[in-house]
């Protein structure tokens, strides 16, 4: 939202697993996200299984991309494990988010082949050992390697085989580095912590204003103008509040460009309209 409210071309990306998709969350940030036709990607990683959870026992609907149909978004699903397959699908969802069309739900079905947690057992207790073995022939390295040797004729084993190596030399080295690297100073603990200095500098008043006594939503309404009139990029969130003005009429005639609102509310000089 904030990326089209200041007319960039940026797409936010939102990346969770199989068990997910099963939250409150996921739904309401697909509908809203359509509603509001916000660019974003929706990506969710099925590794089929969430912790120790079986997807085909959470749910009757173990096919997640078809899920975005009852927000009015796309839902595609692709082989996780497909590196340009994966690129392809992303590619036309992010086009889609930048022309102005809304997000997409992509569904990248792939699997887990280390436990879920350090020390878990990695088969043998909610999966088969047979299950593991079929899914590492389907490693995503191993098939974008040959896609580049046997299928495009992009490169030959031996180019491979040096870049490979030359991966592991850097990644030594860099082990290396960090055993040698002396321990941090414990001075520096709290560096990039909080900003500094922690409240930004406000725009200049005067010293002295006039004291003057108002309610409680007159004061609302003047607080919530005043951060329109020093950030034009503000968006203010909440259900009703647009032309009706909320329930208390907290926000009416807020909104700008909006219709004339009654004189006695002051209108802010910049803003956006409140969602």
């Amino acid at each position: 939202m904030s990326a089209k409210t200041r007319k960039t071309d940026q797409v936010a990306v939102g990346f969770f697993g199989d068990g997910a998709s099963n939250h409150g969350s996921f739904h309401e940030s697909l509908n809203f996200a359509g509603a509001m036709k916000a660019p974003v990607v929706f990506v969710c990683e099925n590794n089929l299984y969430a912790t120790s959870m079986p997807l085909k026992k959470a749910t009757q609907n173990p096919e997640i991309a078809t899920r975005a149909a009852a927000y009015g978004i796309p839902g595609v699903a692709v082989d996780g494990n497909d590196v340009l397959a994966v690129y392809q699908v992303t590619k036309e969802a992010i086009e889609r988010a930048r022309a102005g069309k809304g997000p997409t739900l992509i569904e990248s079905k792939t699997y887990r082949l280390a436990g879920h947690h350090e020390g878990e057992p990695v088969a043998g207790t909610y999966r088969t050992w047979e299950e593991l073995e079929e899914w590492k022939q389907r490693g995503p390295i191993e098939k974008l390697k040959k896609q580049l040797v046997e299928e495009f004729k992009l490169a030959t084993e031996k180019e491979i085989e040096e870049v490979e190596a030359h991966v592991d030399q850097q990644i030594s080295e860099a082990i290396d580095f960090a055993r040698n690297s002396p321990m941090p100073d414990t001075a520096t603990v709290h560096d990039h912590v909080l900003a500094n200095p922690i409240n930004p500098e406000l725009p200049a008043t005067p010293d002295k204003l006039p004291t003057v006594q108002k309610g409680w939503l007159a004061a609302v309404m003047d607080g919530i103008s005043e951060e329109f009139k020093h950030n034009p990029n503000i968006i203010y969130f909440g259900e009703g509040i647009g032309e009706r003005g909320g329930c208390f009429g907290h926000t009416k005639g807020l909104c700008w460009p909006s219709p004339a609102p009654p004189s006695a509310v002051p209108v802010p000089a910049f803003g956006r309209w409140p969602i």
